[in-house]
């Protein structure tokens, strides 16, 4: 084990220095010359002469070993510890979906309408173990550890389970590190981009917008399905959002397909300014219906959370046109009569 910044006594002895360690660090040594080492800085670490007895753990240490002020002990480490190793685990195999993959510390996985549902990684350390509790998975900044049901061990590979993730880009960040004291740690990044592949909301796909009204400012509707998701961030402008007028009555946004399609959900891209998405808490997708409109999804009772995109996804309807409905008052909580979009999706 290894010690930092504890309490301990110092005596001049002979040319050389006298550490006394007080019970608290000693009473667990049942040896009365315990294994000690120390190091002060980059280099190996060396014995150091010790003696245990009444309760105290004494060490002799030449004063060249603490020229820099402080130092690091490592107290009676396990059999077999190669106290000096510095290489990381080695990745030994990658998988997703089943699929090998080249190990690579960064592995991207392209673009399209699909997301890994399970990535596999070996690893194998030849000088220490592999320190189980450093094991992690993190996606989206959730940490997935052993014992988490998503994530599973087979001997040397540890297995994820992939939550569902919206469109977007998204990366895997597979770490873990040995039980050396430098706790030599590696790292592997799967990255992708999910996205919707034949997007009949686009302007190359024949489709045309309309709107119930628009914010001052922004009257142009091509930003909605000009395909672009990747929002700069420091402005949310007309050339990359439409907003409608500001006023507490229904807002809408509808687009024709030119002709039937069969429609099984759609997907929009909020607005972002200001360090937040400007989702709207309710919303409906509605068909047309005789003279009127049928909605065939809408948002659950308790509205929805900020966030870069909301799908609504149902069976299916045959439709040339669909409608996103925000009902009065539905808009983002600060701007609750404002519906402000930066894209919308349909497949």
């Amino acid at each position: 084990m290894t010690r930092r910044g504890a309490p301990m006594r110092c005596l001049a002895c002979s040319g050389c220095l006298m550490l006394v360690l007080p019970l608290a660090w000693s009473q667990d040594l049942s040896s009365t010359s315990p294994r000690v080492f120390i190091k002060a800085d980059s280099g190996d670490w060396q014995p150091v002469p010790a003696d245990g007895s009444d309760g105290r753990l004494l060490l002799r240490l030449d004063p060249a070993q603490t020229r820099k002020g402080r130092a690091l002990f490592l107290i009676r480490p396990p059999a077999g510890m190669d106290i000096n190793d510095r290489a990381a685990p080695c990745i030994t195999g990658l998988k997703v979906d089943g699929k090998p993959k080249r190990p690579a510390e960064d592995l991207s996985l392209g673009r399209g309408d699909w997301q890994p549902r399970r990535i596999a990684v070996g690893i194998e350390d030849a000088e220490n173990a592999v320190a189980e509790g450093t094991v992690a998975f993190e996606v989206e900044g959730r940490r997935y550890v052993l014992g988490d049901p998503a994530v599973q061990r087979q001997a040397g590979t540890f297995a994820l389970e992939v939550p569902d993730l919206d469109l977007g880009e998204h990366f895997v960040t597979f770490s873990a590190a040995d039980t050396s004291p430098q706790q030599n740690r590696v790292c592997v990044t799967i990255r992708w981009e999910r996205s919707i592949v034949g997007n009949y909301c686009l302007a190359e796909a024949g489709a045309q917008l309309s709107a119930d009204s628009y914010f001052e400012g922004y009257p142009n509707l091509a930003p909605l399905q000009d395909g672009k998701t990747k929002l700069p961030g420091d402005h949310c402008l007309n050339d990359i959002s439409w907003a409608s007028a500001e006023t507490p009555e229904p807002h809408w946004m509808e687009v024709d397909f030119g002709q039937p399609r069969r429609i099984t959900r759609v997907i929009l891209c909020w607005a972002y300014f200001g360090g937040a998405y400007h989702t709207a808490r309710q919303f409906e997708v509605q068909v047309p219906d005789g003279d009127g409109w049928r909605t065939v999804w809408s948002t659950p009772p308790g509205g929805l959370e900020p966030r870069k995109f909301t799908t609504a996804q149902w069976g299916y309807a045959i439709t040339r046109k669909i409608r996103v409905y925000q009902p009065a008052g539905g808009g983002p909580g600060i701007r609750p009569n404002l519906m402000w979009l930066a894209e919308i999706m349909a497949k």
